[in-house]
């Protein structure tokens, strides 16, 4: 039994099926090589947090690169297949099953944002001790974290899933449950080309991504914009896959 659960939600990064708004940009192997860089590394500084009575969980899909998922995220994570449906009702049953376990604190991240470190995750438990729920907003109108120290169905059912309108829905549907709600500061994940263009300059080494202004790059485009991210079709990927070892 748990007094907290740590949820982190994860897809196994098979090119083709991870981060797919990052195709056009990056290419298939690209777009898995970046999450998978981003997912490493989300749940190795989500691994740093320790307490007493915490379990962690990483949701994986798709069920059957569960165990693939375990061997490639390690110690302290304990992998479990995704429930099936939309992301709705995945997050009512991951909730559902830790409360169900003994968990009185609950809290579950994706994988999308690198600025979400131990110490944040740590106050995101402790705002559930007087809080009924916790919000992590994201500035894409979504969250980046949600959690809950009460069974709250509601906030699962028919939210418009990755629009603007995610966190406005979600936050009515927590009034109207009559939670407390605390809110944590403001992030921004990595979704789309544009927000790839715009954390690169942040978080570009991290997860290895080449910059057009190294000189191969100048020669082969001109040397177009300096420190922009390239994605010009024929050109040398901008997400390196040196280091990554198969997962399968």
């Amino acid at each position: 039994m748990t007094d907290e659960a740590l949820l982190l939600f994860v897809r196994f990064p098979e090119p083709g099926r991870a981060k797919t708004r990052l195709i056009p940009a990056l290419g298939a192997e690209g777009a898995a090589a970046l999450y998978r860089r981003m997912a490493t590394e989300v749940a190795a500084e989500a691994g740093r947090l320790v307490r007493t009575g915490l379990g962690h969980v990483a949701l994986v899909e798709p069920p059957e690169r569960v165990a693939a998922a375990g061997r490639w995220l390690g110690s302290p994570w304990q992998t479990r297949a995704q429930a099936a449906g939309d992301l709705g009702a995945r997050l009512a049953a991951a909730f559902d099953d830790a409360f169900a376990a003994g968990a009185e604190r609950v809290v579950a991240i994706g994988t999308d944002c690198l600025d979400l470190d131990a110490d944040l995750l740590g106050l995101a438990l402790d705002r559930l001790a007087d809080h009924d729920a916790v919000v992590g907003p994201a500035t894409d109108g979504g969250y980046y974290l949600l959690g809950l120290s009460r069974p709250v169905a509601s906030c699962f059912e028919q939210i418009p899933w990755s629009t603007s309108e995610t966190l406005r829905v979600t936050r009515a549907r927590l009034a109207a449950a009559g939670c407390t709600v605390a809110e944590l500061l403001e992030l921004r994940d990595l979704d789309t080309p544009d927000d790839l263009a715009a954390l690169a300059p942040q978080w570009g080494r991290r997860l290895g991504i080449q910059r057009k202004g190294a000189k191969r790059q100048r020669r082969k485009e001109g040397g177009q914009g300096r420190g922009e991210v390239s994605s010009a079709a024929g050109t040398e990927p901008p997400v390196g896959l040196e280091g990554l070892s198969p997962l399968w």
